[in-house]
């Protein structure tokens, strides 16, 4: 494959709806002419994973909960201002976005709680129940 080819391929990589489960699934090391895994050239996508992983376990503050993410796909572009900087200026502009799916296991009990609750908030609005 040429160095234009591969390029293009690489560009790819980060379009709206790749994901998790197929980066890890192509073979990167011949893309790249490496002898690395994908998971060895691409640290970032496993690292992602485990900080949210553990970042909603500690968000839902629950012992009983097991989270996973099993995959995360690059989503569309949004526009979307804040504030940020030692200045605190205003960045208005589009930005990337990411789709993770989350499974959590936990006590049925709780989960209907978390769902009653998330309902009213609107903060669950794309939340599967599959129990």
């Amino acid at each position: 494959m040429s160095t234009r080819a591969n390029a293009s391929v690489l560009l790819s990589l980060a379009a709206p709806s790749t994901c998790f489960s197929q980066l890890v699934a192509m073979d990167l090391s011949t893309l790249l002419n490496s002898s690395g895994t994908t998971q060895q050239l691409l640290p970032g996508l496993l690292v992602f994973k485990t900080d949210v992983e553990v970042m909603l376990r500690e968000y839902l503050n629950e012992d009983t909960a097991n989270v996973t993410v099993p995959d995360f796909c690059a989503g569309n572009r949004t526009q979307a201002a804040f504030y940020g900087g030692p200045a605190l200026m205003l960045f208005n502009q589009t930005w990337p976005t990411v789709q993770v799916q989350v499974d959590l296991d936990a006590n049925p009990a709780w989960l209907a709680t978390l769902t009653a609750l998330g309902d009213r908030l609107g903060a669950l609005s794309n939340l599967q129940h599959n129990w």
